[in-house]
């Protein structure tokens, strides 16, 4: 429902040339012709003056405004619907019983007008009411099938019903009519989160990721949240979707450098080494790390690739040296990182570690590791924080080393 089509939308007058007492104009109410009375200037006037404050939340200078424009015009079915919106916003009893009212009105005046049905249908969600919402925002969306807003409020009322194979389904069907619109992929995840569906979740956030800039945020916390509940591949996904939106469209890639690490690893796990490469860069995630994530992930070719071009590049620094000694025979495996003057990633680190811990014993690698020197990983990089755990139970990891990097996660959130 587009809120200001109506009164943006005096198109002409039906009367025949010559005097007539009760002038008739034609309107279009979401692309539907429909005769009416004139309206006075002033009333214009005053449904835009309602349409911007309620845009920017002064609900009761909206609701005046919309009343106002009533007392010159009581049969258009899209003020009442506004006044009803408004109303339930307000909240107060004297206020929901306007709603109830300015809805009323409107079915009165149309019952198939979907903006009406579709305002009632929100307010209903807001007051709780989900049966009512579902009711009334499928007879809107019966009214008007191809509008993604009216679809979206359905699934978004049947996201507070039990869960249904058909309404999972529209959930679904909504994206697909309607991929190129927000509104779509936030029901699409309202549903997702109300019935624990993760798979709903993540498709939400990656179309979100793809589609809204401004809420990157928003997404990368959702991926976070994956993380937290062991949605490891899933997360991975969300977060590949904001390292490839393209930057023409005002996206600028992850902020969050455990996102930024989640989307080189869904390159990795595919072995796709390009676009690891290029989520590196855009994530600002050195490659000497990359190449490390690649061993722990079992993509020892990729890793080796890696570390073998960077120390061709700059023999003397240690992250890709550790790394081709932990996928290769090295008796120099324990020289590395106690003498070297740079400071490479935690994991480049923690891989050699474990590959001491395999050929020389446990005593050798803690030894080892406790006198390397190393950069402590993101605090909730998931990959690092599993191999750093893994490393503290062997008795490999100085107590203390990583603390920073392994606090804020308890030891069984890394799974899958």
């Amino acid at each position: 429902m587009k809120r200001t089509s109506l009164f943006a939308a005096l198109v002409s007058l039906s009367s025949t040339v010559g005097c007539v007492s009760s002038p008739k104009v034609t309107r279009v109410y979401d692309g539907r012709v429909v005769q009416g009375s004139y309206v006075p200037p002033e009333a214009y006037a005053a449904f835009l003056r309602g349409a911007l404050a309620e845009e920017s939340g002064d609900l009761a200078r909206a609701r005046a405004a919309y009343e106002e424009v009533l007392e010159d015009d009581d049969e258009d079915p899209l003020v009442w619907a506004r006044l009803g919106e408004v109303a339930c916003k307000q909240g107060s009893a004297e206020a929901r019983e306007t709603a109830r009212r300015a809805f009323a009105k409107a079915k009165d005046i149309d019952p198939t007008y979907a903006g009406a049905l579709v305002a009632e249908a929100r307010c209903a969600l807001a007051s709780g009411d989900a049966a009512k919402a579902a009711v009334v925002a499928g007879q809107a969306s019966a009214a008007d099938p191809g509008n993604v807003d009216v679809a979206a409020t359905l699934v978004r009322a049947e996201a507070k019903k039990p869960a249904s194979p058909e309404a999972r389904a529209r959930a679904l069907a909504l994206t697909s009519a309607h991929g190129e619109h927000v509104a779509a992929w936030d029901a699409l995840l309202a549903w997702g989160r109300a019935h624990a569906d993760d798979e709903l979740v993540t498709r939400g956030l990656v179309g979100l990721g793809r589609l809204a800039p401004l809420r990157s945020r928003e997404v990368e916390a959702g991926a976070l949240d994956l993380v937290a509940r062991k949605q490891l591949a899933n997360a991975r996904l969300v977060a590949a979707s904001l390292a490839d939106a393209p930057r023409e469209n005002g996206h600028h890639g992850p902020h969050d450098d455990v996102v930024a690490r989640l989307a080189v690893d869904e390159a990795i796990a595919r072995g796709d080494g390009l676009v690891a490469r290029r989520r590196a860069a855009r994530g600002h995630v050195l490659l000497a790390e990359v190449a490390a994530r690649a061993v722990v992930l079992g993509k020892k070719d990729l890793a080796g690739e890696l570390a073998r071009e960077l120390s061709s590049a700059d023999p003397a620094a240690s992250g890709p040296a550790m790394v081709i000694a932990a996928i290769t025979p090295d008796p120099r495996a324990l020289e590395l990182g106690s003498r070297s003057s740079d400071v490479p990633p935690a994991l480049c680190a923690f891989v050699l570690a474990e590959r001491i811990a395999a050929t020389s014993g446990v005593e050798a690698a803690r030894t080892w590791l406790s006198r390397a020197r190393y950069a402590p990983a993101p605090e909730r990089d998931p990959l690092a924080l599993a191999l750093a755990t893994a490393l503290a139970e062997r008795g490999i990891l100085v107590p203390g080393k990583v603390e920073k990097a392994t606090a804020s996660f308890p030891r069984d959130t890394f799974g899958g």
